[in-house]
């Protein structure tokens, strides 16, 4: 009786422990490395999730493994590159030193994180583009296979 309430304890205090401190994670760099696509906009309205997806648009990162990344985009924007990092702890990727490209004072991206998620088994990147006249939205990109 007595082995079996230690093990129980450890166990708890094991589970509890990895909880606690985030020492699981889904993220590693294996996993971000290569393109991910637009697949889809929401936002929240009156508590539901309304699907605010652009067919017109594409949008794509894409993650290099030497901590490089650029995005291009369909829209009237330049190219942006700029470095990233894993965010173990937060489940995250750090976006950095981002510049566009052709470089021109006027624009800047400061740094800024996207979220690695996972949906019905499968991976995702989002982030949140905030619109002063519009919800939040959030943005999702999904892995080229």
């Amino acid at each position: 009786m007595i082995r079996q309430t230690f093990i129980f304890l450890m166990t708890t205090l094991l589970l509890i422990g990895t909880k606690s401190f985030g020492q699981t994670t889904d993220i590693n760099e294996a996993k971000i490395i290569g393109k991910w696509i637009y697949t889809k906009t929401t936002n929240t309205k009156d508590g539901k999730t309304v699907d605010k997806t652009n067919v017109k648009w594409t949008d794509v990162f894409e993650f290099t493994k030497d901590g490089n990344y650029i995005e291009t985009s369909s829209e009237d924007n330049p190219k942006i590159k700029g470095k990233w990092k894993v965010l173990t702890k937060e489940n995250k990727i750090h976006l950095f030193n981002s510049i566009f490209v052709p470089n021109n004072p006027k624009w800047k991206e400061g740094d800024h994180d996207l979220n690695f998620i996972k949906v019905n088994g499968e991976y995702y990147i989002t982030y949140q583009d905030w619109d002063v006249e519009f919800a939040p939205e959030t943005i999702y990109y999904k892995k080229q296979k």
